[in-house]
């Protein structure tokens, strides 16, 4: 499966989700490959 495909299946991102997201990164202050690494 295309991985285009994969995401037009999902539900879309809520307003709330991406605030939310920004207010987390706007402090971050790690390592992003740790943070988005599969253990």
């Amino acid at each position: 499966e295309a991985e285009l495909d994969k995401f037009k299946k999902m539900d879309k991102l809520t307003a709330n989700e991406v605030l939310d997201m920004h207010s987390f990164l706007k402090d971050f202050d790690g390592d992003f490959s740790q943070l988005f690494s599969q253990k």
